[in-house]
């Protein structure tokens, strides 16, 4: 075994499969609201630069948390030999995986409204996201330690960079935060049923290829969009999709107005 093979199968460490409120799920739970409350009690101290800071630092964890992903998604064994074969279906641009392009492109910009566009897309739509796999994280566990601990980095980052941003009003907490978000969300939605669409006819068929799982031509995980594939116009499950989205949005804004009201008195 050559030292490039050992770093592969160091990258694959194995551990048993996380359960849902098992050690590990309630450990990161604990991180995830810990460090929510850390920020909340320092919320005075944030401001532009800081936040920017913290964008940039979750970026490139996210970004070389990713890029492990990939890699060790790709390689396969034949005989113990590694060989690489990309692995489409893992391809990165499920919901949850759009932060790994915002953030970093967010700091890039630093300000502008293509910036706070996408600042008032990560305090809204993206918390609910993030928030609804790290409180019930089903199909995300494995056996690889790495892809566990990325996965629930990714996911409290999601939380932790919308609630940093709502609590130092990086973004309005009103109406408009939310229509700026859906910007933002409608192109990703628009993107990801394009990538559907296209590899439906040019990718393997063999493979299940589902961006966002609206694809119209693979059943949603999801129970509701699930239920609705082949019962329903696919213009419903798209209405539905953003629909959940969008009222989930609301409520996240109104418990952080809330919440900064609550904090004053």
């Amino acid at each position: 075994m050559n030292s490039f093979d050992k770093f592969l199968h160091l990258l694959e460490a194995s551990m048993p499969e996380p359960t849902f409120l098992g050690w590990f799920h309630l450990f990161c739970l604990t991180i995830m609201f810990g460090s929510c409350f850390f920020i909340y009690k320092n919320k005075e101290t944030l401001n532009k630069e800081k936040i920017n800071k913290i964008l940039f630092l979750i970026g490139i964890a996210l970004i070389i948390g990713e890029t492990y992903k990939q890699l060790i998604n790709s390689f396969n064994y034949n005989d113990g030999n590694p060989y690489y074969e990309y692995n489409w279906t893992r391809f990165p641009f499920q919901f949850c995986s759009t932060p790994i392009y915002l953030i970093p492109l967010a700091v890039i910009l630093k300000k502008g409204k293509i910036y706070d566009t996408i600042l008032c897309f990560l305090a809204t739509f993206s918390v609910f996201g993030g928030l609804s796999v790290m409180i019930y994280p089903t199909n995300v566990f494995g056996t690889t330690i790495g892809t566990n601990i990325y996965t629930m980095l990714l996911h409290a980052s999601m939380v932790f960079v919308g609630f940093t941003l709502l609590i130092s009003k990086s973004v309005e907490l009103n109406y408009k935060t939310i229509k700026k978000g859906s910007i933002i969300f409608i192109i990703i939605l628009i993107i990801a049923l394009i990538l559907n669409i296209s590899y439906h006819f040019i990718g393997d068929s063999s493979n299940s290829f589902n961006m966002f799982y609206i694809s119209p031509y693979e059943k949603s995980t999801f129970p509701v969009l699930g239920w609705m594939h082949n019962k329903l116009p696919y213009i419903f499950i798209l209405l539905t999709y953003f629909g959940v989205f969008l009222l989930a949005t609301c409520v996240i804004m109104f418990s952080a107005k809330r919440c900064l009201i609550k904090s004053k008195k």
